[in-house]
């Protein structure tokens, strides 16, 4: 799925080539032409470009241009997530050992830290904890006593080479999963536009049988959502919104509305 800077789109488009995938489909998203323009020269590389004119969010856009892709596995990768051959290779293995339908790798960033690439179901305390900046100023040690206490120290296992471990959920940023089971499950769900439709996904996959993982040993590197800006914190709370809403909990999902609509009048 492709929006914003072109030449994230062309990174990750290569280094998936080098990857060794075969099959490459990129999803435009975006609604300037002269990035449209510039994302059309990946066709050079034999790589399907498709986009109907409009955002249409990150779900569904992966919804649609999986459905050009009948290989036995999907690769769905960030336009500013990187991943090479030795990596992809043991993702493969990795989903043939545990008969996984997901299987997601670490998340590492330029400076070489760690994000968060999967968790336990979402709290409504953590996010708000967060916000106000708490976890910045505790220690690693003293942050990941917090989250046990709230019952999300998941977030720090998935920042850690602890091998092949069950997630709740897996970051969409990159994750490979299993078509036939993508279909199955209905893919992602289409009432969100960015933020918690991987969760919805993953959650998906755990209701039809299959295990959900992340592979400590193996990492993708991910530039963190540079094409969003300061509007990613606005999505971010949309997000968990609509996931709240999806979910029926009413309550929660009009706390997090209202600090969504917040942080829409700061911008």
């Amino acid at each position: 799925m492709a929006y914003g800077n072109p030449d994230d789109v062309h990174g990750a488009v290569l280094s998936a080539l080098r990857s060794g995938l075969t099959a490459i489909v990129v999803w435009d998203n975006s609604e300037d032409a002269d990035a449209s323009r510039r994302i059309d020269l990946l066709r050079s590389h034999n790589v399907t470009v498709l986009r109907n004119g409009k955002n249409v969010g990150f779900g569904v856009a992966n919804n649609l241009a999986s459905r050009s892709i009948e290989t036995e596995f999907i690769l769905f990768l960030n336009p500013d997530g990187r991943i090479g051959e030795e990596e992809l290779n043991s993702l493969y293995k990795t989903m043939q050992s545990t008969g996984a339908g997901i299987v997601a790798p670490r998340m590492r960033y330029e400076d070489g830290s760690y994000g968060l690439a999967g968790g336990p179901r979402p709290s409504l305390t953590k996010e708000l904890l967060a916000a106000t900046g708490w976890d910045d100023l505790l220690s690693p040690s003293w942050r990941a006593r917090a989250l046990s206490l709230i019952g999300q120290r998941a977030y720090i296992s998935s920042q850690r080479d602890q091998g092949v471990i069950d997630l709740y959920w897996v970051s969409g940023f990159c994750m490979l999963v299993r078509r036939t089971a993508f279909n199955q499950v209905g893919g992602f769900p289409d009432n969100f536009f960015l933020y918690f439709e991987d969760v919805v996904l993953s959650e998906r996959f755990r209701r039809a049988g299959y295990r959900v993982v992340l592979d400590g040993a193996v990492s993708a590197f991910h530039g963190e959502s540079r094409s969003m800006g300061t509007a990613k914190t606005t999505h971010y709370w949309a997000g968990l919104t609509t996931y709240y809403e999806y979910h029926g909990r009413r309550f929660r999902a009009a706390i997090a509305g209202r600090i969504a609509e917040i942080l829409q009048r700061q911008h």
